[in-house]
């Protein structure tokens, strides 16, 4: 399913990542970072005409695991659902250059 967010709304992929705490057990990255969570870009609103843009797909960021509003989507019903978050622009932490 292909989604089209509007306004200063983005729709982000959780990335859920495997990481190894010291004692070596392995946890996923929203066990591991508590109250943050990192995803994907994969679509951004046109934003307002106060307020442009400053993310595009593709773009790996960091917001709160409090925002949002969580979707589980997927029309084909023999493929997995995919979560997907809808957050303003304003609740993204910032943009994970790195990745």
């Amino acid at each position: 399913m292909k989604v089209r967010t509007i306004l200063e709304k983005i729709a982000v992929e959780p990335l859920m990542e495997l990481k190894t705490t010291e004692s070596g057990m392995k946890v996923t990255g929203t066990s591991f970072y508590k109250d943050n969570i990192r995803g994907k870009v994969i679509s951004v609103g046109d934003g307002k005409p106060d307020e442009p843009m400053q993310v595009e797909v593709g773009d790996v960021v960091w917001f709160s695991k409090h925002v949002g509003t969580k979707l589980n989507i997927e029309r084909d019903l023999s493929k997995p659902k995919k979560e997907v978050i809808i957050i303003q622009q304003r609740e993204v932490v910032f943009i994970d250059d790195e990745q």
